[in-house]
């Protein structure tokens, strides 16, 4: 089993559970906890915290990090956005977790927002970036 099997079973387990659950909890209670999981395992995982990681590593501790590579500034940069996304994954959970879950309508609304935001840059990443296999830069 690879660390990637495993961290799909960490994400899939639980969805399905709570998909199951969904008839008898109500699917605010099912949808919070879905939106809950949804940011703290995909987008804050990979790219918040491996941009805090690369930022802060140097390349003899990890072969990716830029710490001592880069100018200054520009690590700050890498650095500040894999906190934003940490952040933003914090405040998607919270929004899910309560406002959500009690059915303010506001909430669902915030949610389409970062949820957007969140994929736009994703794809961005995905076909113009690193594309995880997709494209390649030679290196």
């Amino acid at each position: 089993m690879t660390l990637m099997d495993l961290l799909f079973a960490l994400f899939v387990v639980p969805v399905l559970v709570l998909a199951v659950l969904a008839a008898s909890k109500g699917r605010h209670w099912s949808g919070a906890w879905l939106l809950t999981l949804a940011p703290l395992f995909l987008p804050m995982a990979e790219d918040g915290f491996l941009a805090v990681w690369y930022a802060l590593a140097t390349p003899q501790l990890d072969p990716h990090g830029i710490a001592g590579v880069v100018e200054p500034h520009a690590a700050g940069h890498v650095l500040g956005a894999g906190v934003s996304t940490i952040l933003l994954g914090i405040l998607a959970a919270w929004i899910a977790r309560r406002p959500l879950r009690r059915g303010e309508t506001w909430a669902w609304k915030a949610l389409l927002v970062i949820g957007t935001v969140v994929v736009t840059i994703g794809v961005v990443e995905l076909l113009f970036f690193c594309g995880h296999g997709l494209r390649t830069t030679g290196t």
